[in-house]
């Protein structure tokens, strides 16, 4: 459970091991990775607007998957068939995907992403190999947007302020990466395809 003090500013993540299915020591670590990520990206500079999905959910799984686990910080969607035996070789996953027009997310729609409910599996293993391609060409330029995305001035209505992020993020990747949408796609599948094995 992640939770949010917002008269003292504070963001905490309990986690009790009773009763937790699927868990392992392994699985607890990454969790915790996984969710102080979270904590601290939505944390600093406060608590006043969403990141971007693609961004928050892909720096977070980026370090939680650092830490050797088969368990996964995902829901997979019911209209996702993963093999439970390799739902967690996500290079090898994204790979197969990135190989064939129609089967990865363009750029365009994951940056409109706006709820977590509707991010499944794949949307979750594109979303970390996205960083993950973003912090192998510049870990500097990544934190330096995540810097910048999380020094707008708020303006005290969390939902109403999520799509000027989002797009300030597009706008961040051009200035920084000099990436539009379709250079941003184009380039990461060739990194993809050169980096990833094929299984």
């Amino acid at each position: 459970m992640r939770f949010y003090h917002d008269k003292t500013h504070q963001m905490l993540h309990a986690m009790a091991a009773e009763g937790l299915e699927g868990f392992d020591e392994s699985g607890m670590h990454a969790h915790q990775v996984y969710a102080l990520w979270h904590n601290l990206m939505n944390g600093y500079n406060g608590f006043s607007y969403p990141l971007p999905h693609w961004f928050g959910e892909g720096l977070a799984h980026w370090y939680a998957r650092k830490v050797e686990s088969e368990f996964l910080n995902i829901q997979i969607k019911d209209d996702e068939a993963v093999a439970e035996e390799k739902q967690n070789n996500w290079p090898v996953k994204v790979r197969r995907r990135a190989q064939h027009d129609g089967a990865w997310f363009k750029f365009v729609a994951m940056a409109a992403w706006d709820k977590w409910g509707d991010l499944g599996y794949h949307a979750h293993s594109q979303s970390w190999s996205r960083v993950d391609y973003l912090m192998q060409l510049d870990r500097d330029k990544v934190g330096m947007m995540l810097r910048k995305l999380k020094s707008v001035p708020s303006e005290h209505n969390y939902e109403a302020q999520a799509p000027q992020i989002r797009m300030l993020a597009q706008k961040l990747l051009f200035e920084l990466f000099e990436f539009d949408a379709p250079t941003f796609d184009q380039k990461w599948r060739e990194w993809v395809l050169k980096t990833y094995p094929k299984k």
